[in-house]
Parts: structure tokens; C-alpha cells; sequence
């Protein structure tokens, strides 16, 4: 003869295979988000610097933009910062790049920016200036954001003219 006792094991039992069920979704669901996340924190991205009170274009890098680079900063010479502030000028229109590489992927540093020929390298509190020979860090940058489709053209013509001369992205 049942007892009431039974009945509550064989019923408890049952509606516990739904709740683990559940329980085992959600954690692969959290698992995913953190596969994601870390993908993401292994980004490399560059945002280009045009607008005042809405968002900049962001794209991220690609390994061969990735690796090159590395090798122009590699070869790009230190300079004795005259103004130790910022690359980025104050001023409306365009404003140069940011890199953010959180994960110090490609032995790049964490933090760059570029602008007018010179590289603003950030690792924490300490920072360096170095020279960018004829814009090549910038164009670099600029163009990976247009070929990620981060910017239109004319976003890319307002850049060209902002820039001038040989500074031109694709130069």
C-alpha cells in the first residue's frame, strides 16, 4: 500500500528532470555568453574620431591590419612630447583614431590614437608619443574602418579633406 510519503518522492522526482533541464540551459547559455565575451575582450578595434555627441564609427581588425600594425609601430621612432596631453585636438570635425586592444593582442599596447603624424601609445598611466612617418598608422586605420563598412563616403571625403595633402587615406 502507497503512503502519502511515496507519492510526494515519485512526484518530487519527476518535476525535478524539468528544473534540471532548465538549470543546464541556462548555464549553456551563460557559457556562451562568456565564449562571446571573451571573443570580444581579444578585439582589436578602431574608432574613428568625426562626430560630437553621437556615436563614432568603430570596426574591428582584422589579423593581417593587426599585424601590420604592429610592424609600423615597431619602426615608427619615440618623440619628446612638447605638450605631454593628447594627440586629439580640440576642436569640431575630425579628430584622428583610437585603438582599443584589451587583451594586448598582437603584442600591440592596450590603448593607441593617432592623429597628424603623431601615435599617442597608452599601457595604464605611463605613455609614450611616437612619430607616424607620412600618416601610415592613421591611414591604416582609416582605411580598415572603411573596408569594414564603418564608413561611408561621405564620412571618408569629409576625413580626406580634414586631413589634406598626403595624409590622405589610401596614400
Amino acid at each position: 500500500m502507497r503512503t502519502s510519503t511515496d507519492m510526494r518522492s515519485k512526484t518530487g522526482t519527476r518535476s525535478l528532470i524539468p528544473a534540471a533541464a532548465v538549470l543546464a540551459l541556462a548555464l549553456l547559455a551563460c557559457g556562451s555568453q562568456l565564449a562571446a565575451q571573451g571573443a570580444e575582450d581579444q578585439a582589436v578595434t578602431v574608432t574613428v574620431l568625426i562626430y560630437s555627441g553621437r556615436p563614432n564609427p568603430t570596426a574591428t581588425l582584422d589579423d593581417a591590419t593587426v599585424e601590420r600594425l604592429g610592424e609600423l609601430l615597431a619602426a615608427a621612432p619615440t618623440v619628446e612630447a612638447t605638450d605631454p596631453g593628447t594627440v586629439f585636438p580640440s576642436k569640431l570635425g575630425y579628430n584622428g583614431v583610437a585603438v582599443d586592444n584589451p587583451s594586448g593582442r598582437g603584442g600591440l599596447p592596450r590603448r593607441l590614437a593617432a592623429y597628424g603624424g603623431t601615435i599617442e601609445v597608452g599601457e595604464g598611466r605611463a605613455r609614450r608619443f611616437q612619430r607616424d612617418e607620412g600618416g601610415a598608422i592613421e591611414s591604416l586605420l582609416i582605411d580598415a574602418a572603411a573596408e569594414a563598412k564603418a564608413l561611408d563616403e561621405a564620412e571618408l571625403e569629409f576625413i580626406r579633406e580634414e586631413r589634406g595633402g598626403a595624409n590622405k587615406p589610401g596614400a
